[in-house]
């Protein structure tokens, strides 16, 4: 529990606080729960709109979902996809911010 002299002092504080007043900082203060987005269901920098429209446009073509539940399991597909690719994207940066190379091998045999 807070003692009467704290709380008065976050108080005085909180009123001198008023936020971001630029542009720049009030762009960045909007993604301060921003992590990394790996699981964003929005895309991200670099993500394009359109390639991911068409993406799920195909897949909706080649499986033809007849039911709600299909329907949702190929959206998921899609997701799932695009999820892989960001994914081999934020990896890449990762290793290229360590000055690291990515070592590529053969995939196994099944």
């Amino acid at each position: 529990m807070t003692s009467q002299r704290q709380f008065e002092a976050n108080s005085a504080n909180a009123k001198r606080s008023t936020g971001p007043k630029t542009p720049q900082g009030k762009a960045r203060a909007r993604r301060n729960g921003y992590k990394h987005g790996l699981r964003a269901r929005i895309l991200i920098s670099g993500e394009d709109e359109v390639e991911c429209n068409q993406l799920c446009a195909r897949l909706l073509q080649e499986y033809d979902p007849q039911t709600t539940l299909e329907a949702e399991l190929v959206e998921d597909l899609a997701r799932i996809i695009l999820l892989r690719k960001r994914a081999a994207c934020f990896e890449a940066a990762i290793l290229d911010a360590r000055g690291e190379e990515l070592i590529v091998s053969a995939p196994r045999q099944v």
